[in-house]
């Protein structure tokens, strides 16, 4: 047995290193425009307020069962919302608009404030499904729930009717 791994270490030994072959390292390229991503983030955003209010509602109907897994598709439906929108809209946009415009400022300044309510809206997602929904809780729940659903609305409004115009092929 140890004769096999010795004939093998000797074979690897006997093989001549080609630096030709090897793979360079590439810049990585930067984001191009995609004419379709407004409408693709609009649709996440009706999604996600759909979701938003079936836990809303099967909360209140005491739908704990429902809520759970409801909170675990929302989650993943806005991280995969805010990847697209982290890497093809702010990438973008960061490589488009010249760091010392205004229009550049105010766009840091709404990515810094959606990571902060990211921040916010995944400690309460954690939160709430890994501690067991109650009757005696649930108010809670639905009040947490309720704040972060204005805090998204009105974010939502905001990307929607001022950031997302930004958004344009150069």
């Amino acid at each position: 047995m140890f004769n096999w791994f010795k004939k093998k270490v000797q074979q690897l030994r006997a093989v001549p290193l080609n630096t030709s072959t090897e793979k360079k390292i590439e810049k990585p390229k930067k984001i191009g425009y995609n004419p379709d991503l407004i409408a693709t983030l609009k649709t996440d955003h009706k999604n996600l307020l759909s979701i938003y209010t079936e836990i809303l509602t099967a909360a209140e109907k005491q739908k704990f069962t429902l809520v759970t897994k409801k909170l675990v598709k929302f989650s993943k439906t806005l991280k995969n919302h805010l990847w697209k929108e982290h890497v093809d809209f702010y990438v973008y946009l960061e490589n488009i608009l010249p760091k010392e415009q205004e229009a550049f400022k105010h766009m840091h300044k709404k990515r810094l404030e959606m990571d902060k309510i990211f921040n916010n809206v995944v400690g309460f997602l954690h939160t709430w499904q890994h501690d067991s929904l109650t009757t005696e809780n649930a108010p809670q729940f639905i009040q947490e729930l309720t704040d972060i659903g204005k805090i998204l609305v009105a974010r939502i409004a905001m990307e929607e009717n001022d950031l997302y115009s930004l958004y344009q092929e150069r």
